[in-house]
């Protein structure tokens, strides 16, 4: 239940922001952009980058984190554990819980 209400926030704001007329520029979403580190169990490690969609939600691209069994968040030189991954496959999509960070999240920035 949990990992449907996560997916639906995800979806929910990611067509939200498609639709907002007043589109924010880069430098407004360059605040809610976090990078993630993504560890395998065989030593591997995967980059990408998330949007911070809520006070501690995440989403990214599933390849970055489908394989992982650790992942991070990295806000400037701070590191937040993944706490939790919903997994939207058909879109490549994971919203991923995490400790709440200091961005502004895309929620603020689009509402």
């Amino acid at each position: 239940m949990k990992i449907k209400i996560l997916a639906s926030l995800g979806m929910g704001l990611f067509i939200l922001s498609c639709s907002h007329s007043n589109k924010p520029n880069a430098i407004e979403l360059s605040r809610s952009t976090v990078k993630i580190q993504a560890l395998s169990a065989n030593g591997k490690q995967s980059i990408g980058s998330g949007v911070l969609i809520a006070p501690n939600i995440i989403a990214t691209n599933c390849h970055v984190t489908r394989t992982a069994n650790r992942a991070y968040l990295i806000e400037e030189d701070r590191l937040y554990p993944v706490l939790a991954q919903a997994a939207i496959p058909e879109f490549d999509v994971c919203i991923l819980k995490t400790e709440p960070l200091t961005l502004l999240s895309l929620d603020h920035i689009l509402l």
